[in-house]
C-alpha cells in the first residue's frame, strides 16, 4: 500500500513537472512570436528610414531637428544646406540661397541637382557628389561665377551623419565665401612685391649712379686736357660703361638662366622629366594625368631647356582652367607639316574635359565678351611658350575640338639635324 501511494505521489509530480514544462514552452513559443514580430516591425522601420524618402518625417514635425538647425543657419555669414541620402534638399539657409539666386521655399523637398540644373546655376556640387557616393566628410575650394558674373572662391565643406553601422541619412554642407579673405591675400602679395621691386630699383639706382658718375667726370675732364690724357679718360670711360652693362646683365639673369646648347634629344625623356615636377602642382589640384608616348621616336637638334620651359608653360596653362577630376594627356607621335610639307614630331597637350566644361560655363555665364577675353587671355599664355619654340624652328597651335576637348600642339622639325645657332 505504501508502495503505490508512493508511485501515485511521485506520479502526480512528474504529472506537475511536466504541466509546468508545458507552460514554460507556450512562454517560450509565445516570446519567440514576439521577437520575430519585433524584427519585422525593426526590419520595417529600418526599410522606410533607409529605402524611402526620409522628408515626410523630417517635415512632418514643426519643432524638429532640422527647424532648429534652418534657424540656427540663417543667424549665422556662410552658407548652409542639409540635403537627404538621395540628394533631396530638406533645409537651406537664406544666404546661400541668395548666392544661387533660388528662393528658399522652391528649394525645399526639391533634388539638389536637378534644381542647379532647371534654374542653370553653376554652383560647384562635385564634392557633394562624392560625399553623397561615398559617405565620406570632404572639403576643398572651388571656384563659383555668380549670376551676375563675378567670380567667387567658396571653402566647400561636407560631413555626412550617419547611425552606428547604418547607411548615410543625412549631408550637411557649410559653405564659406573666401573671395574677400583670397583678395587680400593677393593685394598683400602684390603689396610685397612691389615693395622687392622698389628695393631692386633702388640698389640698380645706386649701382648705376656711380659709374654714371665717372663717366660724367671723364667727358668733363676730356674737354680741357691733351690728346694723352684724353686716351686715359676715355678708356676710363669705357670701362664704366663696361661695368653698367655687368651689372645690366646680372639683372637680367636673376629671371633669364643662361640657355643651354643645343643637343641631339629623346623628346619623351623630356616630357617625363617635365612631368616629374609639375605632378605634384597637378596632383594638389586634382587633375588626373596620362600619356601616350610613341616608343623609339627619332632624336633631334634643341635646347632641352627650352623644349622643358615651353612644354612645363603649356601643361600648367591647361591646368590653370581644369577642375578637380578633369584629365590632362599629353601625347608624341611623328608626321607631315600639312603646310610645310616637313617631317616633324608633336607634342600635344590636351585637356580632355574643355568642351564639357565650356558648355556649364555658356549655361553659367551666356556672355560671348565673357569667352572672348578668356580666349584672349590663353592666347596671350601661349604668347612666351610660341617665342621660345620659334627659337628652335618649331611652332604652338591650338585647336578646339567640338565637343571632345582642347589640343595644344608643339610641333619641331625633324630635318633640322644641325644645332640652332
Amino acid at each position: 500500500m505504501t508502495t503505490i501511494g508512493q508511485f501515485m505521489s511521485t506520479a502526480f509530480e512528474i504529472d506537475q513537472q511536466q504541466q509546468q514544462i508545458d507552460a514554460l514552452t507556450a512562454q517560450i513559443k509565445q516570446l519567440q512570436h514576439q521577437l520575430q514580430q519585433e524584427q519585422q516591425r525593426r526590419q520595417e522601420l529600418e526599410h522606410q528610414l533607409y529605402e524611402t524618402s526620409i522628408e515626410p518625417h523630417i517635415f512632418a514635425c514643426p519643432n524638429d531637428l532640422c527647424t532648429m538647425l534652418r534657424l540656427f543657419s540663417d543667424r549665422i555669414d556662410d552658407g548652409f544646406l542639409l540635403l537627404d541620402h538621395r540628394g533631396y534638399v530638406i533645409t537651406i539657409n537664406h544666404i546661400l540661397a541668395s548666392w544661387l539666386n533660388i528662393s528658399p521655399a522652391q528649394m525645399y523637398q526639391q533634388h539638389w541637382f536637378l534644381l542647379l540644373t532647371e534654374h542653370r546655376c553653376a554652383f560647384p556640387s562635385a564634392l557633394i557628389e562624392q560625399s553623397l557616393h561615398d559617405s565620406q566628410a570632404h572639403q576643398r575650394l572651388e571656384h563659383y561665377i555668380t549670376t551676375d558674373g563675378q567670380t567667387w572662391t567658396l571653402d566647400i565643406q561636407t560631413m555626412p551623419l550617419a547611425l552606428s553601422d547604418t547607411p548615410m541619412t543625412v549631408l550637411i554642407v557649410h559653405v564659406i565665401n573666401r573671395t574677400e579673405q583670397r583678395l587680400k591675400q593677393a593685394l598683400l602679395a602684390q603689396s610685397e612685391r612691389f615693395a622687392a621691386n622698389e628695393t631692386l630699383a633702388i640698389t640698380m639706382a645706386h649701382e648705376l649712379n656711380t659709374p654714371l658718375q665717372s663717366i660724367q667726370n671723364c667727358l668733363y675732364l676730356a674737354r680741357r686736357v691733351t690728346n694723352a690724357q684724353l686716351d686715359d679718360y676715355l678708356d676710363t670711360a669705357e670701362h664704366e660703361i663696361e661695368r653698367m652693362s655687368s651689372i645690366v646683365h646680372q639683372l637680367l639673369h636673376l629671371y633669364h638662366p643662361d640657355s643651354s646648347k643645343p643637343a641631339l634629344l629623346q623628346v619623351n625623356d623630356q616630357v617625363e622629366r617635365v612631368l616629374l615636377f609639375t605632378g605634384s602642382i597637378l596632383m594638389r589640384r586634382g587633375i588626373r594625368v596620362r600619356h601616350e608616348l610613341t616608343p623609339q621616336l627619332p632624336t633631334l637638334w634643341a635646347r632641352a631647356d627650352h623644349i622643358t620651359q615651353a612644354l612645363t608653360n603649356v601643361i600648367l596653362l591647361l591646368a590653370s582652367s581644369m577642375q578637380p577630376g578633369d584629365t590632362l594627356l599629353l601625347r608624341t607621335w611623328t608626321g607631315r607639316h600639312v603646310s610645310s610639307r616637313h617631317d616633324v614630331l608633336v607634342i600635344d597637350v590636351i585637356d580632355t574635359a574643355y568642351a564639357w566644361r565650356m558648355h556649364q560655363q555658356r549655361i553659367a555665364t551666356p556672355s560671348a565678351a565673357q569667352t572672348l577675353i578668356e580666349q584672349e587671355q590663353f592666347q596671350l599664355g601661349l604668347t612666351v611658350s610660341q617665342h621660345i619654340i620659334y627659337q628652335n624652328s618649331g611652332q604652338i597651335t591650338s585647336q578646339a575640338i567640338d565637343n571632345s576637348s582642347l589640343v595644344v600642339s608643339l610641333s619641331l622639325p625633324l630635318d633640322n639635324t644641325m644645332p640652332n645657332p
